[in-house]
């Protein structure tokens, strides 16, 4: 009897050690079961997209870092910039493409909550989790009906390989591995937009106009260099037109200058207010009004008593072969190392006549007025030039 009583104590210590590890860590052959399986099965095809959002951590402000994109209207806009437009469809699908087909490389590599910091899967907008170390990006791509497609958290790449990378579904215990090449989601604006603040060719440009000085709306001009105009030659030589006639100026110094200008990258965006995007585009004859006045000058952009537009900071005219050409305002600083911009664009009477041409100036004209631009504080400074720095 008393044998019997061991016995059946230990089948029931068997039992219950079982179930306790079904508990905690599920079947065995479950956790093997899922390996080479398809993460997202219902997500084959990047014209599923209608959004995507990448959520980052800034360890430093201890806050979570969203960014998202998405369709309206037929174009892709950025809904965290006031709908800026995104870059055309082929970087959101650069930034979804690597999760249709990832599967599981190996059977999960923790089912323990445990290690999603040091695997660095842990939700970066999770906020009951403690703490910042250990998040990592979560991207979750939606359909057209709003509904995820695919929500993945990528956490920190494997030490033996670095094309493979610990990830997780939301929600779930489980850590996977898998071989996401060079993928890294990004949460900075550059990385989603045509980051250019000025669209033209180098081999177009044939004449730039610097105009160095510093203004503010009560005293206008406070100071100001002697304006340098260039011009390229059809040699392919600059020259600098002054009162006197031409004169030669080094074209390599040029050069640098053009590399630095197209350089400009935008950084930041702010909106205009519609009536004032509306003024400055010329639709329909808008006028500027006090009310445009003031946001103007409060991002440095005054307009003198004989109408022209000044900046607090100066400004330079680019111009091109095809007749079009970009006037760049330097206003007030935005922060401690940015400085806001306003481009404007328009074309002269070289330009090309072609209703082709026509409607991509206008197109270009209008997006112009509608935004700010905030650029690097660095690249203004640097082509801020005097006449002596041209050389010769």
């Amino acid at each position: 009897m008393s044998e019997q009583r061991i016995t059946l104590g230990f089948v029931l210590l068997a039992v219950a050690t079982a179930l306790a590890a079904l508990v905690v860590i599920g079947p065995a052959s479950d956790r093997g079961a899922d390996r080479g399986a398809v993460l997202f099965p219902a997500f084959t095809d990047v014209n599923q997209i209608a959004a995507l959002e990448v959520v980052t951590f800034d360890v430093a402000s201890a806050k979570a870092e969203p960014f998202k994109v998405e369709q309206r209207d037929g174009r892709w806009t950025i809904p965290s910039h006031q709908g800026y437009p995104a870059d055309g469809g082929g970087r959101v699908a650069a930034a979804a493409a690597p999760l249709i087909g990832l599967a599981r490389e190996a059977a999960a590599a923790s089912e323990d909550v445990a290690d999603h910091p040091r695997l660095g899967v842990v939700d970066p907008v999770d906020d009951a989790w403690p703490g910042s170390d250990g998040r990592g990006a979560r991207v979750t791509v939606r359909g057209s009906d709003g509904t995820a497609v695919a929500d993945l958290i990528v956490g920190r790449r494997l030490e033996r390989d670095d094309q493979l990378a610990y990830v997780r579904l939301p929600g779930e215990r489980r850590t996977y591995v898998a071989r996401l090449g060079a993928y890294a989601p990004s949460t900075r604006l550059t990385d989603w937009i045509d980051a250019r603040l000025l669209r033209l060719s180098r081999d177009d440009i044939d004449r730039i106009l610097i105009r160095t000085y510093t203004a503010d709306g009560q005293r206008g001009l406070t100071s100001m260099e002697p304006p340098i105009s260039l011009r390229r030659a059809d040699s392919g030589e600059w020259r600098s037109e002054e009162p006197g006639g031409a004169a030669a100026v080094d074209s390599a110094a040029v050069n640098l200058l053009i590399t630095r200008l197209l350089d400009l990258s935008i950084v930041d965006v702010q909106p205009k207010p519609p009536a004032l995007a509306a003024s400055l585009s010329g639709v329909g004859g808008a006028r500027l009004t006090s009310a445009d006045v003031v946001d103007l000058a409060g991002r440095g952009f005054f307009l003198a008593t004989d109408g022209r537009m000044l900046a607090s900071f100066g400004e330079i005219v680019v111009h091109a072969r095809s007749g079009l050409f970009h006037a760049v305002r330097f206003g007030n600083p935005v922060g401690a190392d940015r400085r806001a911009v306003l481009v404007s664009s328009g074309s002269d009477g070289g330009a090309p006549t072609d209703a082709a041409s026509r409607a991509m100036a206008d197109a270009l004209r209008a997006h112009l007025a509608s935004w700010y631009f905030v650029v690097a504080d660095a690249g203004v400074q640097r082509v801020r030039l005097k006449r002596s720095d041209l050389g010769r």
